[in-house]
């Protein structure tokens, strides 16, 4: 709870110090930064193959989710991409890995799970945005509002990115409707992780080999 009042403080010190400073910078709409799933802006990634699949209530004997679901394989890399994770250093990206990103319908965030060539899981990776959507080739993007989150398998939970939130208030280039906004759907998927509410290793391995299946088919 003390995580969740601190979001609630530093909100507020954004908010006043924006209506200080320039109180018609942040228009309501902003200019936000655009993400594609597909990621073709990455030339990390040398052969990579992309599959999109939408999820419904009427998929499975038991609904756990509605909305998008992406692969990214990545087949062959110029060089690993090597991240700190948790207070470690973890390999993300390299030849044989796996990104599986959820699109949760009306959901203000994009989970991606970074899977190994072994299929394990290195971490989840959530970024916190202003909407998500398709584009006219069906592949989906979101207007990503800069607060991420990290999980590691061994269940440690890390909020980043608070920085560059600031500094997109101060710019204007986000609102303080959108920094509330942000902290808001932060915390709450904070503490449905935390409440057990989002089970990301069953929902992630299950719709993972759901995809590569029919990849196969």
């Amino acid at each position: 709870m003390m995580r969740f009042r601190t979001l609630l403080r530093r909100f507020r010190q954004l908010f006043n110090l924006q209506n200080s400073n320039n109180p018609m910078k942040g228009s309501v709409d902003g200019t936000y930064r655009r993400r594609s799933a597909e990621r073709l802006e990455w030339r990390r990634v040398t052969e990579r193959r992309f599959f999109v699949y939408y999820f419904d209530e009427l998929l499975f004997d038991e609904p756990d989710f509605v909305g998008y679901v992406t692969l990214l394989c990545i087949e062959r890399v110029r060089e690993p991409l090597w991240l700190n994770s948790g207070g470690r250093l973890i390999c993300v990206a390299d030849d044989g890995y796996m990104w599986l990103q959820h699109f949760p319908h009306g959901a203000h965030h994009a989970i991606t799970t970074q899977f190994n060539a072994a299929g394990n899981i290195m971490q989840w990776y959530i970024d916190i945005c202003k909407r998500h959507g398709i584009d006219e080739r069906g592949i989906p993007w979101w207007d990503d509002l800069y607060l991420d989150i990290v999980i590691t398998p061994k269940g440690s939970l890390s909020l980043l990115d608070e920085d560059e939130l600031d500094d997109a208030l101060r710019s204007g280039e986000v609102s303080a409707p959108d920094v509330a906004l942000a902290y808001a759907e932060a915390q709450r998927v904070m503490e449905q992780i935390e409440d057990g509410k989002i089970d990301l290793l069953t929902l992630s391995c299950r719709h993972r080999d759901f995809i590569v299946k029919l990849m196969l088919e």
